[in-house]
Protein backbone atom coordinates (compact mmCIF):
# COMPACT_ATOMS: atom_id res chain seq x y z
CA UNK A 1 0.00 0.00 0.00
CA UNK A 2 2.70 2.49 1.01
CA UNK A 3 4.73 1.93 -2.15
CA UNK A 4 1.74 2.42 -4.45
CA UNK A 5 0.61 5.55 -2.62
CA UNK A 6 4.11 7.02 -2.64
CA UNK A 7 4.54 6.30 -6.35
CA UNK A 8 1.20 7.94 -7.15
CA UNK A 9 2.13 10.96 -5.03
CA UNK A 10 5.54 11.22 -6.70
CA UNK A 11 4.31 10.75 -10.27
CA UNK A 12 0.86 12.35 -10.27
CA UNK A 13 0.99 14.64 -7.24
CA UNK A 14 -1.85 12.92 -5.40
CA UNK A 15 -2.78 9.64 -3.74
CA UNK A 16 -5.82 8.28 -1.96
CA UNK A 17 -4.87 5.84 0.78
CA UNK A 18 -7.13 3.42 2.66
CA UNK A 19 -6.81 4.11 6.38
CA UNK A 20 -9.63 2.29 8.14
CA UNK A 21 -12.53 -0.07 7.53
CA UNK A 22 -16.14 0.93 7.97
CA UNK A 23 -16.48 -0.13 11.60
CA UNK A 24 -13.38 1.76 12.71
CA UNK A 25 -14.44 4.78 10.63
CA UNK A 26 -17.85 4.85 12.34
CA UNK A 27 -16.15 4.66 15.74
CA UNK A 28 -13.87 7.60 14.90
CA UNK A 29 -16.79 9.58 13.47
CA UNK A 30 -18.74 9.09 16.68
CA UNK A 31 -15.71 9.87 18.84
CA UNK A 32 -14.91 13.07 16.98
CA UNK A 33 -18.54 14.20 16.85
CA UNK A 34 -18.79 13.59 20.60
CA UNK A 35 -15.64 15.63 21.33
CA UNK A 36 -16.91 18.48 19.14
CA UNK A 37 -20.21 18.39 21.03
CA UNK A 38 -18.29 18.91 24.29
CA UNK A 39 -16.04 21.79 23.18
CA UNK A 40 -15.94 24.31 26.04
CA UNK A 41 -16.46 27.49 23.98
CA UNK A 42 -20.09 26.66 23.19
CA UNK A 43 -23.44 26.65 24.99
CA UNK A 44 -24.37 23.32 23.46
CA UNK A 45 -27.95 23.35 24.73
CA UNK A 46 -28.58 26.44 22.58
CA UNK A 47 -27.25 24.88 19.39
CA UNK A 48 -29.35 23.49 16.56
CA UNK A 49 -29.24 19.85 15.49
CA UNK A 50 -26.89 19.31 13.76
CA UNK A 51 -24.73 21.96 15.47
CA UNK A 52 -23.05 24.62 13.33
CA UNK A 53 -19.72 25.52 14.92
CA UNK A 54 -18.53 27.98 12.28
CA UNK A 55 -20.33 30.12 9.70
CA UNK A 56 -20.21 29.24 6.02
CA UNK A 57 -20.85 26.13 3.97
CA UNK A 58 -17.12 25.31 3.76
CA UNK A 59 -17.31 24.29 7.42
CA UNK A 60 -13.64 24.63 8.42
CA UNK A 61 -13.69 24.99 12.21
CA UNK A 62 -11.56 27.77 13.70
CA UNK A 63 -12.27 27.64 17.45
CA UNK A 64 -9.31 26.57 19.60
CA UNK A 65 -10.80 23.35 21.00
CA UNK A 66 -11.29 21.99 17.48
CA UNK A 67 -7.49 21.80 17.09
CA UNK A 68 -6.64 20.36 20.49
CA UNK A 69 -9.41 18.00 21.62
CA UNK A 70 -8.63 14.39 22.50
CA UNK A 71 -10.10 12.83 19.35
CA UNK A 72 -8.17 15.13 17.00
CA UNK A 73 -4.87 14.49 18.78
CA UNK A 74 -5.47 10.73 18.71
CA UNK A 75 -6.39 10.83 15.02
CA UNK A 76 -3.17 12.67 14.17
CA UNK A 77 -1.21 9.88 15.85
CA UNK A 78 -3.30 7.22 14.10
CA UNK A 79 -2.59 8.79 10.70
CA UNK A 80 1.10 9.47 11.25
CA UNK A 81 2.07 6.12 12.77
CA UNK A 82 -0.26 3.94 10.71
CA UNK A 83 -0.18 5.57 7.26
CA UNK A 84 1.96 8.65 6.74
CA UNK A 85 5.31 7.40 8.02
CA UNK A 86 5.69 4.52 5.52
CA UNK A 87 4.19 6.49 2.62
CA UNK A 88 6.39 9.52 3.23
CA UNK A 89 9.52 7.43 3.71
CA UNK A 90 9.07 5.91 0.24
CA UNK A 91 8.00 9.26 -1.24
CA UNK A 92 11.17 10.92 0.09
CA UNK A 93 13.24 8.16 -1.51
CA UNK A 94 11.51 8.55 -4.88
CA UNK A 95 11.93 12.33 -4.71
CA UNK A 96 15.63 11.99 -3.93
CA UNK A 97 15.31 14.13 -0.82
CA UNK A 98 18.25 12.58 1.00
CA UNK A 99 18.70 10.26 3.97
CA UNK A 100 18.08 12.74 6.78
CA UNK A 101 14.50 13.73 5.99
CA UNK A 102 12.13 14.32 8.88
CA UNK A 103 8.36 14.72 8.91
CA UNK A 104 6.46 17.28 10.98
CA UNK A 105 2.70 17.23 11.44
CA UNK A 106 1.18 20.70 11.11
CA UNK A 107 -2.04 21.89 12.71
CA UNK A 108 -5.02 21.87 10.39
CA UNK A 109 -8.79 22.13 10.61
CA UNK A 110 -11.66 19.79 11.28
CA UNK A 111 -14.33 20.14 8.61
CA UNK A 112 -18.04 19.78 9.33
CA UNK A 113 -20.51 20.22 6.47
CA UNK A 114 -24.28 19.80 6.27
CA UNK A 115 -27.00 21.11 3.98
CA UNK A 116 -28.44 23.22 6.83
CA UNK A 117 -25.13 25.14 7.06
CA UNK A 118 -25.45 26.31 3.44
CA UNK A 119 -23.85 25.31 0.17
CA UNK A 120 -20.10 25.07 -0.23
CA UNK A 121 -19.08 28.04 -2.37
CA UNK A 122 -17.31 27.58 -5.67
CA UNK A 123 -13.62 28.55 -5.67
CA UNK A 124 -11.40 29.45 -8.61
CA UNK A 125 -8.34 27.43 -9.57
CA UNK A 126 -5.63 28.00 -6.99
CA UNK A 127 -2.75 26.61 -4.96
CA UNK A 128 -2.61 26.85 -1.15
CA UNK A 129 1.06 27.68 -0.64
CA UNK A 130 2.87 28.69 2.55
CA UNK A 131 2.92 32.50 2.45
CA UNK A 132 5.81 33.86 4.52
CA UNK A 133 5.73 37.43 3.20
CA UNK A 134 1.95 37.81 3.33
CA UNK A 135 1.71 36.76 6.98
CA UNK A 136 5.06 38.09 8.24
CA UNK A 137 6.55 34.63 8.81
CA UNK A 138 9.99 33.19 8.26
CA UNK A 139 10.74 31.96 4.75
CA UNK A 140 10.18 28.30 4.02
CA UNK A 141 13.51 26.67 4.93
CA UNK A 142 15.65 25.22 2.18
CA UNK A 143 17.04 22.07 3.79
CA UNK A 144 16.32 19.23 1.37
CA UNK A 145 18.75 17.74 -1.16
CA UNK A 146 21.72 19.00 0.84
CA UNK A 147 20.22 22.46 1.18
CA UNK A 148 19.47 22.99 -2.51
CA UNK A 149 15.69 22.47 -2.34
CA UNK A 150 12.84 24.00 -0.34
CA UNK A 151 11.14 21.96 2.34
CA UNK A 152 8.00 20.23 1.05
CA UNK A 153 4.55 20.81 2.56
CA UNK A 154 1.78 18.35 1.79
CA UNK A 155 -1.91 18.69 2.53
CA UNK A 156 -5.02 16.58 2.35
CA UNK A 157 -7.73 15.17 4.57
CA UNK A 158 -9.21 12.02 6.07
CA UNK A 159 -12.81 11.30 5.05
CA UNK A 160 -14.69 10.16 8.16
CA UNK A 161 -18.11 10.26 6.50
CA UNK A 162 -20.07 7.36 5.03
CA UNK A 163 -20.12 8.88 1.51
CA UNK A 164 -17.25 9.51 -0.92
CA UNK A 165 -15.90 13.05 -0.96
CA UNK A 166 -14.42 14.87 -3.97
CA UNK A 167 -11.16 16.68 -4.58
CA UNK A 168 -11.07 18.80 -7.76
CA UNK A 169 -7.36 18.65 -8.50
CA UNK A 170 -5.27 18.54 -11.68
CA UNK A 171 -3.05 15.48 -11.53
CA UNK A 172 0.52 16.14 -12.60
CA UNK A 173 0.37 19.89 -11.90
CA UNK A 174 2.49 19.79 -8.74
CA UNK A 175 5.74 20.82 -10.44
CA UNK A 176 4.36 23.76 -12.41
CA UNK A 177 5.29 27.31 -11.49
CA UNK A 178 2.97 28.89 -8.94
CA UNK A 179 1.39 32.28 -9.62
CA UNK A 180 1.67 33.41 -6.00
CA UNK A 181 2.03 32.15 -2.45
CA UNK A 182 -0.83 31.90 0.00
CA UNK A 183 -4.22 31.36 -1.63
CA UNK A 184 -2.61 31.71 -5.06
CA UNK A 185 -5.62 32.22 -7.31
CA UNK A 186 -5.33 31.99 -11.08
CA UNK A 187 -7.06 34.62 -13.15
CA UNK A 188 -9.43 33.43 -15.85
CA UNK A 189 -6.68 34.02 -18.42
CA UNK A 190 -4.13 32.06 -16.37
CA UNK A 191 -6.56 29.19 -15.85
CA UNK A 192 -7.21 29.12 -19.60
CA UNK A 193 -3.47 29.11 -20.32
CA UNK A 194 -3.04 26.24 -17.85
CA UNK A 195 -5.90 24.40 -19.63
CA UNK A 196 -7.31 23.60 -16.20
CA UNK A 197 -10.86 22.71 -17.27
CA UNK A 198 -9.69 20.67 -20.26
CA UNK A 199 -7.22 18.73 -18.14
CA UNK A 200 -9.90 18.09 -15.52
CA UNK A 201 -12.24 16.74 -18.20
CA UNK A 202 -9.47 14.47 -19.49
CA UNK A 203 -9.33 12.79 -16.06
CA UNK A 204 -13.03 11.85 -16.19
CA UNK A 205 -13.84 8.27 -15.12
CA UNK A 206 -10.18 7.24 -15.14
CA UNK A 207 -7.95 5.59 -12.58
CA UNK A 208 -4.66 7.49 -12.56
CA UNK A 209 -2.08 6.15 -10.18
CA UNK A 210 -3.84 5.62 -6.87
CA UNK A 211 -6.63 8.07 -7.71
CA UNK A 212 -10.06 7.19 -9.11
CA UNK A 213 -11.79 10.08 -10.86
CA UNK A 214 -15.54 10.57 -11.22
CA UNK A 215 -17.32 11.48 -14.49
CA UNK A 216 -16.49 15.16 -13.90
CA UNK A 217 -12.79 14.45 -13.43
CA UNK A 218 -12.78 15.04 -9.67
CA UNK A 219 -10.75 12.67 -7.50
CA UNK A 220 -12.92 10.48 -5.27
CA UNK A 221 -11.96 9.97 -1.63
CA UNK A 222 -13.89 6.93 -0.37
CA UNK A 223 -15.09 6.67 3.21
CA UNK A 224 -12.21 5.95 5.57
CA UNK A 225 -9.57 7.07 3.04
CA UNK A 226 -6.96 9.80 3.19
CA UNK A 227 -6.15 12.05 0.24
CA UNK A 228 -2.69 13.59 0.22
CA UNK A 229 -1.07 16.01 -2.23
CA UNK A 230 1.66 18.70 -2.32
CA UNK A 231 0.56 22.27 -1.62
CA UNK A 232 1.57 23.20 -5.15
CA UNK A 233 -1.03 20.96 -6.83
CA UNK A 234 -3.51 23.06 -8.80
CA UNK A 235 -7.05 22.61 -7.52
CA UNK A 236 -10.44 24.25 -7.12
CA UNK A 237 -13.79 23.77 -5.40
CA UNK A 238 -16.87 23.24 -7.55
CA UNK A 239 -19.25 23.86 -4.65
CA UNK A 240 -22.56 22.23 -3.92
CA UNK A 241 -24.78 21.12 -1.05
CA UNK A 242 -23.71 18.15 1.13
CA UNK A 243 -26.08 15.23 1.51
CA UNK A 244 -26.93 13.03 4.49
CA UNK A 245 -25.40 13.25 7.95
CA UNK A 246 -22.91 16.03 8.70
CA UNK A 247 -19.80 15.30 6.65
CA UNK A 248 -16.74 15.15 8.90
CA UNK A 249 -13.14 15.35 7.78
CA UNK A 250 -9.80 15.98 9.43
CA UNK A 251 -7.50 18.06 7.27
CA UNK A 252 -3.79 17.42 7.59
CA UNK A 253 -0.54 19.20 6.88
CA UNK A 254 2.90 17.59 6.82
CA UNK A 255 6.30 19.20 6.29
CA UNK A 256 9.29 17.25 4.99
CA UNK A 257 12.50 18.87 6.22
CA UNK A 258 15.93 18.28 7.70
CA UNK A 259 15.27 20.83 10.43
CA UNK A 260 14.73 19.69 14.00
CA UNK A 261 12.52 22.60 15.03
CA UNK A 262 8.88 23.29 14.08
CA UNK A 263 8.05 25.43 11.06
CA UNK A 264 6.21 27.84 13.36
CA UNK A 265 8.18 28.86 16.49
CA UNK A 266 4.90 29.26 18.42
CA UNK A 267 3.89 25.60 17.99
CA UNK A 268 4.65 24.49 21.56
CA UNK A 269 2.89 27.51 23.05
CA UNK A 270 -0.15 26.94 20.85
CA UNK A 271 -0.39 23.45 22.31
CA UNK A 272 0.20 24.52 25.94
CA UNK A 273 -2.32 27.39 25.79
CA UNK A 274 -4.75 25.56 23.48
CA UNK A 275 -4.51 28.51 21.09
CA UNK A 276 -5.71 28.89 17.52
CA UNK A 277 -2.70 27.86 15.38
CA UNK A 278 -1.66 28.91 11.93
CA UNK A 279 -2.66 26.61 9.10
CA UNK A 280 -0.03 25.11 6.77
CA UNK A 281 -0.48 28.11 4.45
CA UNK A 282 0.40 30.44 7.35
CA UNK A 283 -3.17 31.73 7.66
CA UNK A 284 -4.94 32.14 10.99
CA UNK A 285 -8.32 30.42 10.56
CA UNK A 286 -11.32 32.76 10.97
CA UNK A 287 -14.68 31.85 12.47
CA UNK A 288 -16.62 33.66 9.75
CA UNK A 289 -15.79 35.44 6.52
CA UNK A 290 -15.47 39.15 5.83
CA UNK A 291 -18.62 38.82 3.72
CA UNK A 292 -20.66 37.82 6.77
CA UNK A 293 -20.70 41.41 8.05
CA UNK A 294 -23.32 42.23 5.41
CA UNK A 295 -25.48 39.41 6.81
CA UNK A 296 -24.96 40.59 10.39
CA UNK A 297 -26.29 43.97 9.22
CA UNK A 298 -29.17 42.49 7.24
CA UNK A 299 -32.64 43.97 7.80
CA UNK A 300 -34.37 40.89 6.39
CA UNK A 301 -32.83 38.11 8.52
CA UNK A 302 -31.48 37.91 12.06
CA UNK A 303 -30.22 34.33 12.06
CA UNK A 304 -26.60 35.34 11.47
CA UNK A 305 -26.66 37.74 14.41
CA UNK A 306 -28.33 35.09 16.56
CA UNK A 307 -25.52 32.61 15.85
CA UNK A 308 -23.28 34.40 18.38
CA UNK A 309 -25.66 33.36 21.19
CA UNK A 310 -24.34 29.77 21.08
CA UNK A 311 -20.99 30.88 22.56
CA UNK A 312 -20.23 31.35 26.25
CA UNK A 313 -20.02 35.00 27.38
CA UNK A 314 -16.21 34.87 27.81
CA UNK A 315 -15.87 33.81 24.16
CA UNK A 316 -17.57 36.69 22.36
CA UNK A 317 -16.97 40.27 21.28
CA UNK A 318 -20.03 42.52 21.35
CA UNK A 319 -20.69 44.53 18.21
CA UNK A 320 -23.35 46.80 16.76
CA UNK A 321 -24.99 46.81 13.37
CA UNK A 322 -25.10 50.00 11.30
CA UNK A 323 -28.63 50.46 12.72
CA UNK A 324 -27.41 50.15 16.31
CA UNK A 325 -28.62 46.62 17.00
CA UNK A 326 -26.30 44.63 19.29
CA UNK A 327 -24.94 41.23 18.38
CA UNK A 328 -21.98 39.01 19.28
CA UNK A 329 -19.28 37.28 17.28
CA UNK A 330 -16.77 34.76 18.64
CA UNK A 331 -13.67 36.69 19.65
CA UNK A 332 -11.96 38.57 22.45
CA UNK A 333 -14.15 39.99 25.24
CA UNK A 334 -14.06 43.79 25.51
CA UNK A 335 -11.50 43.84 22.68
CA UNK A 336 -8.76 42.72 25.09
CA UNK A 337 -6.98 41.15 22.13
CA UNK A 338 -7.87 43.47 19.22
CA UNK A 339 -5.95 41.39 16.68
CA UNK A 340 -8.31 38.46 17.29
CA UNK A 341 -11.39 40.53 16.58
CA UNK A 342 -9.84 42.20 13.55
CA UNK A 343 -8.88 38.82 12.08
CA UNK A 344 -12.25 37.24 13.06
CA UNK A 345 -10.37 34.68 15.17
CA UNK A 346 -10.72 33.43 18.74
CA UNK A 347 -8.30 33.73 21.68
CA UNK A 348 -6.81 30.64 23.32
CA UNK A 349 -8.76 28.53 25.80
CA UNK A 350 -6.30 29.74 28.45
CA UNK A 351 -7.06 33.40 27.67
CA UNK A 352 -10.79 32.70 27.87
CA UNK A 353 -10.43 30.93 31.22
CA UNK A 354 -11.67 27.60 29.91
CA UNK A 355 -10.42 24.06 30.70
CA UNK A 356 -7.35 22.99 28.74
CA UNK A 357 -6.69 19.78 26.83
CA UNK A 358 -3.41 18.19 27.91
CA UNK A 359 -0.77 17.12 25.38
CA UNK A 360 1.28 14.01 26.06
CA UNK A 361 4.97 13.85 25.23
CA UNK A 362 4.08 11.84 22.13
CA UNK A 363 1.48 14.40 21.07
CA UNK A 364 4.06 17.17 21.35
CA UNK A 365 6.79 15.21 19.56
CA UNK A 366 4.49 14.72 16.58
CA UNK A 367 4.31 18.49 16.06
CA UNK A 368 8.09 18.73 15.60
CA UNK A 369 10.16 17.14 12.82
CA UNK A 370 10.44 13.40 13.49
CA UNK A 371 12.83 10.95 11.74
CA UNK A 372 11.10 8.81 9.15
CA UNK A 373 11.42 5.14 10.08
CA UNK A 374 14.30 3.32 8.46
Amino acid sequence: MAEGAATSLHTHGCATVPVMGDQERREWYTRLASDLAAMPEYLHDKMADPPQYVLGGFGGLGNPASFHNDAVRALRLRLFDGVLQPVLQEYARLQGLGDSVRAEMLFNRVGSRHKSFGAVSKEAWHRDIYAATKYGLRELPQTLRSGSADDVILGGWLNLSDQPQRFVGILGSQDEAAVASGFGVLTAAQAAEARAEARLAAQASRRIGQCLCDPDGAILIPAGHLVIFPQRLLHSVHGGTPRGLPQLRLSIGVRLTEERVPLFPETAEWARANAVPRLPSGQLPPMYSQNHYQFFNSRTTSRYREWGAVFKPQCVFRRQTTDGAEYCTPGSVDDAAPACNKRRCMPSLREMGLPLYQYSARDMALMSPQPLRQ
